[in-house]
């Protein structure tokens, strides 16, 4: 197939939602926070289990469902999980920070703030429209956070 190499950009989420939005035919991909909150039409894609899906926050805790947070480095790949109405292209934001810093009390404020973000930021990030960590992944985290110093 020959697609069409007159591609339009946009900066950052919002920038490809309202180019989505504004001109006919287009296809783009936005987080599900954007996409809800200028009320796109969302695609359904077929997941692992065979079932096509659309995205909601659901089908995305759906795909971080019973996944193992205890790998190296946290960062499991949530790509199309075997839950059966996981949605497909599912991922996670993730957070890198050195173990051992040079600075002790920098190491100190990015606990601080990664502690503040799992205890009181989250609340922020659902308001928006994105999903909150399970409770047994806010344990994982923190039991991480103290290797850092």
């Amino acid at each position: 197939m020959n697609w069409p190499t007159n591609g339009v950009g946009g900066k950052g989420n919002p920038g490809v939602a309202a180019n989505v939005q504004k001109i006919k035919g287009t296809i783009g991909y936005v987080d599900i926070a954007d996409a809800m909150k200028n009320r796109m039409t969302f695609v359904a894609l077929k997941n692992k289990a065979g079932n096509y899906i659309v995205p909601s926050q659901q089908a995305i805790a759906d795909a971080a469902f019973g996944v193992n947070f205890k790998i190296k480095g946290m960062a499991p790949d949530l790509l199309d999980q075997s839950h059966q109405n996981a949605w497909p292209i599912t991922t996670a934001t993730y957070i890198l920070a050195y173990q051992q810093g040079s600075d002790a009390s920098r190491q100190k404020g990015v606990v601080d703030f990664f502690t503040w973000s799992l205890n009181n930021g989250q609340k922020l990030a659902e308001e928006i429209g994105f999903l909150a960590l399970p409770e047994n992944v806010v344990k994982m985290v923190e039991s991480e956070m103290k290797r850092i110093n």
